[in-house]
């Protein structure tokens, strides 16, 4: 009876939801971001439940995207294979073992060194069935089809020796099974490497998994998950299969590695392709308060424009106490602003990269002012980490009236600052020290308070 109840309860939670986008995603005829198959803007907003696949049972998952979808988020980022993280479960191959206990492979090269041209069903056919109910829920799933693992002494945390020991004709076929069993499913995109640079030995090995999976897979986009501070681009430009460019930086790391500058330095490449923010600093890791993670999405978001990924400690390997840690504050922060960027029409945006915009006061590092103006003058988002006053430059925005806002990013909540009809350069100090974002629309543009469905 109780088993009975459970798959009732999920049955329910699948059906409570359809899907709202058209799967699987395109590349915008501009390059700079993601639609939907009947052309709808597509932002990625995402979340990072890396050791979903084996830390959770069905419906353990159905409480998980039931949240998250209303928080807002519409893309979660799995690890297909897990390695070495599974819940408080740090070891191989026993983190590799889903909740039921199954090993994705059934045989061994050697030692405890899978054959990857022997899958278990069991193990992907629950895969399958998350898949089915993140597309019930409406989400992107972003896979990796074999999680690599960070680049450091002494660490295993993925699969880069086992990739290695299979060789290239396993891996093709391994990614031949992959590309049968999963062009099915329109909400998935592919991503290589994981947390690590392809080098001499593993990058024609993953080449040949990403062949694989393309003789049958030919609907899905590829990217890659490169070591911080590398963007996809910087490691695989000119490969037939990078679809989109992820940014993937830690501010420790160097002093040129803050979030904006490495998302405006990807986002200028030539040719355009869409970039996210992938990973920075995680909510509840590197002793990150709320502002840094806050101002990590926005800077993320205004400076790439496609997309922003949150990561969250224990979220990302679903340990002890995830389901309190969906509800700490950067969960609502990201919720704040993908209703903020529902509110306008943010595939129109394009960074303020010489400051014509924001052309006093915006900052440097922690305190750099990120901007971004609509290709048509019709909006401006602004970004103010610090609290400090700006001078912009309303000549930049289209019509004869500017309507300014504030938007606290803490709270959801927006108030009108003024409008103006002397369109020259003005200053504006955010009403307290906090981080806020100003709004500038066309008057005559139809907006609405920003974070408030139009």
């Amino acid at each position: 009876m109780k088993k009975i109840l459970l798959l009732t309860g999920l049955l329910v939670s699948l059906l409570s939801y359809s899907s709202t986008s058209d799967f699987p995603l395109k590349i915008s005829s501009n390059g700079r971001f993601f639609t939907d198959q009947s052309g709808k803007p597509f932002f990625i907003n995402a979340d990072t439940p890396w050791s979903l696949f084996v830390a959770l049972d069905s419906n353990e998952t159905a409480c998980y995207l039931k949240n998250r979808k209303e928080k807002g988020f519409n893309t979660i980022t799995v690890n297909l294979l897990e390695h070495w993280f599974n819940g408080e479960t740090l070891a191989y191959p026993e983190a590799s073992r889903n909740k039921a206990g199954n090993y994705p492979f059934t045989r061994y090269i050697e030692g405890n060194i899978p054959d990857f041209t022997f899958p278990d069903e069991e193990y992907f056919r629950h895969v399958d069935r998350v898949l089915e109910m993140a597309l019930a829920h409406g989400f992107l799933v972003m896979m990796t089809p074999a999680y690599m693992g960070y680049d450091g002494e002494g660490l295993q945390d993925g699969w880069y020796r086992e990739v290695l020991a299979n060789g290239p004709e396993r891996c093709r076929k391994y990614g031949q099974f992959l590309g049968k069993r999963y062009a099915r499913f329109p909400n998935i995109a592919w991503i290589m490497d994981g947390d690590r640079n392809p080098d001499q030995f593993s990058r024609p090995l993953e080449t040949e998994i990403v062949r694989g999976i393309r003789e049958f897979d030919k609907i899905h986009l590829f990217t890659a998950h490169c070591h911080p501070a590398n963007s996809s681009r910087d490691h695989w430009e000119g490969a037939d299969w990078l679809d989109f460019n992820c940014v993937y930086t830690y501010a420790f790391i160097s002093d040129n590695s803050t979030v904006h500058a490495e998302c405006l330095r990807n986002y200028l490449m030539d040719p355009p392709m869409p970039v996210i923010l992938f990973e920075t600093t995680y909510e509840n890791e590197q002793n990150a308060n709320s502002l840094q993670i806050r101002s990590q999405m926005y800077w993320g978001w205004l400076c790439s424009i496609a997309g922003v990924q949150l990561g969250n400690l224990p979220l990302w390997r679903l340990g002890e106490g995830w389901q309190y840690a969906m509800d700490w504050q950067a969960s609502y922060d990201a919720s704040n602003m993908k209703k903020l960027v529902d509110s306008r029409r943010w595939w129109k945006l394009v960074p303020d990269l010489d400051h014509s915009t924001v052309t006093e006061g915006y900052g440097s590092k922690n305190s750099y002012v990120a901007a971004a103006l609509a290709d048509n003058g019709e909006t401006a988002v602004i970004y103010i980490p610090s609290g400090a006053g700006i001078l912009v430059d309303l000549k930049r925005i289209s019509g004869k009236r500017v309507i300014a806002w504030w938007f606290n990013p803490g709270n959801g909540l927006s108030k009108k600052a003024g409008e103006f009809t002397d369109k020259r350069e003005t200053r504006f100090t955010p009403p307290d020290k906090r981080d806020w974002v100003l709004v500038l629309d066309d008057g005559d543009a139809g907006f609405g308070p920003p974070g408030k469905s139009q």
